[in-house]
């Protein structure tokens, strides 16, 4: 990680970045920079956040996993940090190839299990080196499919490492709104939209992604009664009863589990499509 000396002069003549491959980030404002990199300036550099981007660095060469993106340099300006800068990733966000009609539920399904399988690496980590170490917003924007076929997992710069502060998250928040909270899902104490993140959420964010992607639209929007009523029909029509008992375990004290590897029964269940869905249900 460089340091790289930077002047409001130098910024102003930056043009602005403003990504097709993912929604526009709410913490920082994206500028192009040099040899095809991206400054990511945020809006306020708290200490939460530095210590976060140091905790990374730290641990970056033990973590040693490529799907998550680790690689910045620091911004600094009148001896402040206010950025950081990062190579440009060339390829499109989880959501519009998941969401995508004219991409097969196989193809969808294997970049699921690929990400079970990142998650699985992450879980080892921790096991090994670091215990508090958990991406919090895990959610399709955040995820990047490269033009070569791999995944990055993006804003590592929110993650949950070291007892760092948890940070917002985009399904842990709407979860937080329906207050289902027991001994998998922990509020943080100063913030009544935050979960900490630990093993069940990132599984919980996961899981609702798979789900997503069967559905082919934002399952987390709907009333759990109604998301209960839609894990019954998966069951109906024929999917994995394991994979049944982690979908309800979602809002339940039981673990959310990473059962990436039982994901293969999903490639011909197209009934679940929510077209489908609701001509049954009607």
């Amino acid at each position: 990680m460089k340091k790289i000396n930077l002047t409001y002069y130098q910024l102003d003549k930056l043009k602005r970045f403003f990504p097709k491959t993912m929604i526009l980030n709410t913490e920082a404002k994206l500028y192009y920079y040099d040899n095809n990199r991206i400054l990511k300036l945020f809006y306020h550099m708290d200490e939460n956040k530095l210590y976060t981007l140091n905790m990374l660095n730290k641990y970056k060469n033990d973590i040693n996993i490529d799907e998550l993106f680790l690689d910045f340099d620091l911004g600094i300006i009148s001896n402040k940090i206010v950025a950081t800068i990062s190579d440009y990733i060339e390829g499109n966000s989880l959501s519009k190839v998941l969401y995508n009609p004219q991409i097969l539920l196989k193809d969808k399904i294997n970049i699921l299990i690929k990400i079970g399988k990142i998650l699985e690496k992450i879980k080892k980590a921790r096991n090994s080196i670091i215990s508090d170490f958990f991406i919090g917003d895990l959610y399709e924007d955040n995820i990047i499919l490269t033009n070569d076929g791999n995944i990055k997992i993006m804003d590592m710069d929110s993650c949950k490492i070291n007892n760092n502060k948890a940070y917002p998250s985009k399904y842990l928040t709407r979860l937080a709104r329906r207050k289902k909270f027991n001994k998998k899902y922990t509020l943080d104490k100063k913030n009544p939209y935050i979960i900490i993140p630990n093993e069940n959420t990132d599984n919980y964010c996961y899981n609702m992604i798979i789900l997503n992607t069967l559905y082919q639209g934002d399952i987390s929007k709907l009333k759990i009664c109604d998301f209960y009523k839609y894990i019954h029909y998966l069951d109906s029509i024929g999917i994995s009863k394991e994979l049944i008992k982690n979908f309800f375990s979602m809002y339940s004290e039981e673990d959310t589990k990473n059962l990436y590897y039982l994901l293969d029964d999903l490639n011909d269940k197209h009934k679940a499509h929510r077209n489908i869905y609701k001509l049954k249900k009607d």
